[in-house]
């Protein structure tokens, strides 16, 4: 798959997952499948959570653009320790955690 990643192409595919009622689509509103969480989650965890869910395809880039879009404040790092004790920093991802809906 080819798609290039315009602006407009992120717009229609977060007006996808936000909307997907519109688009007769069976699946919830993207903001219903995740809460907040005291631990960052990597953001590819949850891209496969959130793509099992759905169980359509789509572009990793895309859904890390509309989540980092949706939750900025939320986006980090896994800091964790070694064994010498420094601080090290993980993946990257969101304090939430995927939550399927009903």
């Amino acid at each position: 798959m080819n798609i290039p990643l315009t602006p407009h192409t992120i717009a229609l595919y977060t007006d996808l997952l936000m909307n997907p009622q519109k688009y007769n689509c069976d699946y919830k509103p993207l903001k219903e499948c995740f809460r907040i969480a005291k631990k960052v989650t990597p953001q590819d965890e949850l891209y496969e959570q959130y793509v099992s869910y759905i169980n359509k395809p789509l572009l990793k880039p895309v859904f890390y653009i509309i989540m980092r879009n949706m939750y900025p404040v939320l986006f980090g790092a896994d800091w964790h320790k070694d064994d010498s004790g420094e601080l090290i920093r993980g993946r990257l991802g969101f304090k939430l955690e995927f939550i399927k809906p009903l």
